[in-house]
């Protein structure tokens, strides 16, 4: 069901926007399927936002990274989307939405996000601080044992 609605930003996005000038602002957009308000129409309320003048004149670009193929470990099926050529549940149910975006848009992948040298960087740094550094290692440990017991992946 198509809605008109507008995010509702938070006091420090709306300043941010006021402030911004124009054409100057990339909009990098991690999401996640098991988000709902990320997809449907939560996702079609964020297209109506951007697509307002008053932010959309700010708006240099906007890239979406879908984050889908990380649920591979969750989802069995979901590893299929190591191949670019299968569209994802969260494209397919948000397509509409996408098309409709007014400003230049760069689609991006999880599976490939995971083979550059930026993602690389930061998983070994991830290692080496869970590996050294106690508090982090036993936040993780808590929150892994948590999802392992009341089942990860936003609930699936």
């Amino acid at each position: 069901m198509p809605t008109e609605r507008l995010v509702k930003w938070s006091k420090e996005a709306k300043e941010f926007f006021e402030k911004a000038k124009d054409n100057s602002v990339v909009l990098d957009l991690v999401i996640s399927y098991g988000c709902a308000s990320q997809t449907g129409e939560g996702f079609e309320e964020l297209v109506n936002t951007i697509n307002s003048e008053s932010i959309k004149r700010k708006v240099k670009k906007v890239i979406i990274t879908d984050t889908s193929y990380l649920y591979r470990h969750d989802i069995a099926e979901f590893a299929k989307y190591a191949d670019l050529t299968i569209p994802t549940i969260w494209y397919l149910v948000n397509k509409k939405s996408i098309e409709k975006l007014m400003v230049p848009i760069e689609l991006k992948s999880w599976s490939n996000e995971v083979k550059t040298d930026t993602f690389k960087k930061w998983f070994d740094k991830i290692l080496v601080d869970y590996k050294e550094q106690t508090n982090f290692r036993d936040i993780v440990n808590i929150e892994a044992t948590y999802f392992q017991k009341h089942g990860g992946g936003g609930g699936f």
